[in-house]
């Protein structure tokens, strides 16, 4: 049987690669395109990472939040309609501790280093 890289793996070794090229183009067009290339092999990295333990942390709040249970995408739908009927008031302690969870997961994965995401995850003691 061969082994082969797991998809981790794979995505390293890409990104590796651009950082190369990168660093040997001096053609700032062509630095600018690995930049953006590498970023997103960053963001592809961190989704298959830790993407599904917060999409799972996220559907457990909208049970919680809306007393039913189903997927991700139903749980979304139904609470936006909640809180267009008036059921959930947008000052609810619960719903704003659920959107604010929610805004520090997806920032987890699209850009961990931002300055604000950083001093907003350590305030609520949001780590992934």
């Amino acid at each position: 049987m061969t082994d082969h890289a797991g998809v981790p793996q794979l995505l390293r070794a890409v990104r590796e690669w651009l950082i190369d090229e990168r660093a040997s183009e001096p053609d700032a067009t062509s630095g600018h395109s690995a930049r953006i290339a590498t970023n997103l092999l960053d963001i592809i990295a961190r989704e298959l990472e830790i993407g599904p333990a917060l999409r799972g942390s996220e559907r457990l709040r909208l049970v919680a939040l809306l007393g039913r249970d189903a997927d991700l995408e139903a749980l979304n739908e139904a609470l936006c309609a909640k809180i267009a009927a008036g059921v959930i008031d947008v000052s609810d302690p619960h719903l704003l501790n659920h959107l604010r969870l929610t805004a520090l997961g997806k920032l987890a994965i699209d850009n961990p280093g931002y300055w604000s995401y950083r001093r907003a995850a350590a305030r609520v003691g949001f780590k992934f």
